[in-house]
């Protein structure tokens, strides 16, 4: 539609009522062109810019010239009282509406060059609008991203595969393990192309009969006709067996698979896809805790090795973690979440663009706020793994200040989870003990000093002060 639209406001053209001779529509090309805004034009009748009569007019648009094409050479009155020719066509046959379509003539001499490029622009919008109206019908039966028939497609033709020479009607479904964390850490792209691969295995793995569907966000299912169990499973296993080819940016990625037959003409399609769901989930189920494991170390990988971030650096903090914590008396269950915290309070920089991670002088405006993001990808990469949810809302408020100048909410004070205050003093004491790319680490002298003179501001002063009577003695 936006190329039909581009292609209209390149041509001339104004509608007008053949009955009146009123202007009922133009176009900004002409507006612009005539000199007039189309408030000026509109309502207007058409003899007052067209300085031939409507009877003649209708007379000059309805003869053909050899190729049989309608047209029409007529004078139009510009705003500045210059007279141009145009050549004129209808758009359509001449009835109670009429939509003319113009060229310029800046030469009568050149009438017929001039036809000659209205022609093809008018072959052109033809055959633009026929694109359109396949790509239309194609989504209406496609999925956009992967190309593949959609659901509600598939729902009608169930009817049609629901015949004895379909049988046994074998139905596969695959979710894609990771397709969330992707998005969350790198943005919906990677995750759609991870989609589009996913969909790519399904095709070159299935029969060339095989109806292959989206039928969610990560679902992918097959209708594979003349199919029995065991011919199913060796699709599966060749599936799962390339599913580790399927990576973006060092994340892997994996489909859960599961499969149900349809031996029998009375048995429902529904219930043998819902079984075939069934399987897949039981499947992902017992897969997905090793899976998400691996996907968190994946992507702490990438965080180390895309920034200035270390797992020794990690070590260190949680080290730091645990000594305030033992000294504030926490239970043991935050002091695993502690840990987990200390970890993983960064793994959102993931999603920040490396340059900037390893940047060796200071962050621009623009970049600070780009860095400033990670603890909101953090939070939903937590959020997406069943394990890490009960420190999502930590890894968000990780950079809060206790005067609320911090980010992302600026919570103040107690507002502030207390796991995070206690990550805030040794995140901090550990950065400015070690050596950065864009500085030389500070002595653990002069870094406590900075915590003492940030307590109560940056730091809260009951932790800072713990850290500093208790823990660096």
């Amino acid at each position: 539609m936006t190329e039909i639209m581009e292609l209209f406001d390149s041509l001339f053209y104004l509608t007008f009522d053949t009955v009146s001779g009123e202007i009922t529509e133009v176009n900004p090309a002409l507006c612009r062109y005539l000199g007039y805004s189309p408030d000026e034009i509109i309502g207007r009748k058409i003899e007052e810019l067209n300085l031939l009569p409507v009877e003649v007019q209708h007379q000059e648009v309805q003869r053909k010239n050899s190729s049989g094409i309608l047209f029409s050479a007529a004078p139009y009155l510009l705003k500045n009282g210059e007279v141009r020719l145009f050549d004129v066509y209808p758009s359509a046959p001449l009835g109670e509406n009429c939509r003319l379509l113009c060229t310029t003539l800046f030469d009568v001499t050149d009438r017929e060059r001039y036809r000659e490029e209205l022609f093809h622009e008018r072959e052109l919008h033809i055959s633009t609008e026929k694109k359109y109206r396949r790509r239309i019908e194609f989504l209406s039966y496609h999925d956009a991203l992967t190309g593949l028939y959609n659901r509600e497609y598939m729902e009608e033709m169930s009817s049609q595969l629901n015949q004895p020479k379909n049988l046994p009607l074998a139905v596969i479904m695959g979710d894609i393990n990771g397709l969330k964390i992707a998005n969350d850490a790198f943005g919906y792209k990677v995750g759609d192309k991870l989609l589009k691969d996913a969909a790519e295995l399904f095709q070159k793995n299935c029969k060339p009969n095989a109806f292959i569907a989206r039928w969610g966000g990560d679902e992918l299912v097959a209708f594979l006709p003349r199919t029995d169990l065991g011919e199913a499973e060796e699709i599966m296993w060749q599936i799962r067996s390339t599913s580790m080819s399927l990576k973006e940016r060092g994340l892997p990625c994996s489909l859960s698979l599961g499969c149900s037959i349809k031996n029998y003409l009375d048995e429902s399609i529904a219930d043998t896809l819902r079984e075939a769901e069934e399987f897949m989930y039981r499947h992902k189920l017992l897969n997905g805790k090793s899976y998400r494991n691996a996907t968190i170390n994946t992507l702490l990988v990438t965080l180390y090795e895309n920034s200035n971030e270390t797992k020794t650096h990690s070590d260190r903090i949680e080290e730091h973690c645990h000594l305030i914590g033992r000294e504030l008396e926490i239970s043991s269950t935050e002091m695993a979440e502690l840990s987990l915290l200390a970890k993983l309070h960064d793994i959102g920089k993931v999603g920040i663009d490396s340059n900037i991670l390893k940047k060796p002088g200071p962050l621009t405006a623009e970049e600070w706020v780009e860095m400033k993001r990670h603890p909101e990808i953090g939070y939903r990469i937590a959020r997406a793994n069943p394990e890490l949810t009960m420190v999502a809302d930590l890894i968000l408020s990780h950079h809060e200040r206790w005067d609320g100048m911090g980010y992302p909410y600026g919570l103040k004070g107690k507002e502030i989870p207390l796991l995070c205050r206690i990550l805030a003093v040794a995140d901090s004491f550990d950065a400015m003990t070690n050596d950065r790319v864009y500085r030389k680490g500070m002595s653990k002298e002069d870094a406590l000093r900075e915590i003492e003179r940030n307590s109560g501001i940056q730091f809260d002063p009951e932790i800072a002060d713990v850290f500093l009577k208790h823990v660096m003695k």
